[in-house]
């Protein structure tokens, strides 16, 4: 069986599919890579999406809040992005497909609108009910610590926390939380190049689009890359261009070395069928769809 590269799907193949959407998720593993990454928000009547933003507005083109919306109402709403469309997915619904290839690791990150909405405990606990299918191979991820607390209290096996900021305090915070994974966008690290403190957890750094920044950061001890580009990564890990090496004097360090070497064996899995280049995804619903703002970068 032929290594994963060390990516993480953010939101899943977002630059090709509407992000959080099943078939960004599916195309992302089609690629090759067994890591994905996606948001929850919770409807008015507790049911978990998959959906990054509580309005409506960016990713569907529609007006209202997931927030203040039931399931029933929601069911059928169309993201809209890249010329493809797809149906908003239930939690429920990403769950039961990501369960059938067991080589999938999902980072599911609950967003501060809904916790603040319903608390954190019962929030999670919505979510955590949900995520049976998957068992340990979840990465319960958030921005705020309560919600990871309440996670690990309700039996999450893996919890990863998301730095807003880079300093001395959230470090420190860290060390008392002690997640699995600690991510961080690219552009809060120190400027300096200098290699990321080790403390027990496993660094994502994002949002990583260009080879050169992903070799800069795996040098610098980061474990996982997460971008929305993820076929782009992924081939220019497996095939990076030599005279650019050379001009930029670039060469893997004994750190990074093994996890390009592992990018660089990276087939499509046989039983991951990637979504057609047409204009339409694997949803029935397809259709034309009109520009969008860009999306945020957390």
């Amino acid at each position: 069986m032929s290594a994963s590269p060390p990516i993480v799907a953010h939101r899943g193949w977002a630059t090709r599919y509407p992000e959080n959407s099943l078939p960004a998720l599916q195309a992302a593993l089609g690629a090759g890579v067994s890591r994905v990454e996606f948001d929850v928000q919770l409807t008015a009547d507790g049911v978990p999406v998959v959906i990054h933003d509580p309005s409506l507005d960016r990713t569907t083109g529609q007006p209202g809040s997931v927030l203040d919306l039931p399931w029933d109402r929601l069911r059928g709403t169309v993201l809209r992005d890249h010329g493809r469309t797809a149906p908003l997915s239930s939690l429920a619904e990403v769950a039961g497909e990501l369960a059938i290839d067991p080589s999938v690791t999902a980072f599911v990150e609950l967003k501060r609108h809904s916790i603040e909405r319903f608390g954190a405990t019962d929030s999670v606990r919505r979510c955590l009910d949900v995520l049976m299918p998957l068992a340990g191979r979840i990465v319960f991820t958030s921005f705020e610590a309560p919600a990871l607390e309440a996670a690990r209290s309700q039996g999450a096996e893996r919890i990863a926390w998301v730095l807003r900021t880079w300093d001395e305090d959230s470090l420190a915070f860290a060390r008392q939380l002690r997640p699995d994974y600690l991510f961080c966008n690219h552009e809060k690290l120190p400027p300096d190049d200098s290699p990321l403190p080790a403390d027990g957890w496993r660094w994502v750094i994002y949002e990583v689009r260009t080879a050169a920044l992903a070799r800069s950061l795996l040098d610098r001890g980061t474990d996982l890359l997460e971008t929305m580009a993820v076929g782009e990564l992924a081939a220019a890990l497996v095939a990076p261009d030599a005279a650019q090496d050379a001009a930029e004097g670039w060469a893997p360090s004994a750190t990074t070395s093994p996890l390009l070497a592992a990018a660089s064996t990276v087939r499509a899995s046989p039983r991951r069928r990637p979504p057609p280049a047409t204009g339409s995804c694997w949803s029935k619903r397809a259709g034309s769809v009109p520009a969008r703002p860009p999306a945020p970068a957390s």
